[in-house]
């Protein structure tokens, strides 16, 4: 948005000024464009990574901590056969793992930015 009754070269508005003197009509549409850009790129990257794990025989194996609920298969259906058995995986030590090393990736990659 132009301020009204100035150039358009001359008057930039404050939303403008956060993004170091780019264009009001283009600076927000310009940041959210590269941030797609990186956040697809490291996703592709990420993806490569499980490829080349999965090729190499990695299986994604639980980690100590994390919490496995399992019930057999038991008892006759109303239908015939037996249930299912049901398995729910909660990965929390998984989670802490991941989000402790993404954290620190994040914080060198921002400390470096500066």
């Amino acid at each position: 948005m132009w301020h009204a009754g100035r150039s358009k070269g001359a008057g930039w508005c404050r939303i403008c000024c956060a993004f170091r003197g780019a264009g009001c009509e283009m600076a927000f549409a310009t940041q959210i464009g590269r941030m797609l850009l990186i956040v697809g790129g490291m996703m592709m990257l990420l993806g490569l990574a499980f490829l080349a794990l999965g090729r190499l025989g990695w299986q994604g194996r639980l980690l100590t901590g994390d919490v496995v609920t399992r019930r057999p298969a038991c008892g006759p259906k109303p239908y015939g056969g037996r249930r299912p058995g049901f398995v729910f995986v909660f990965p929390i030590m998984t989670s802490l793992l991941l989000s402790a090393a993404l954290t620190a990736l994040l914080w060198i990659a921002m400390r470096w930015r500066r």
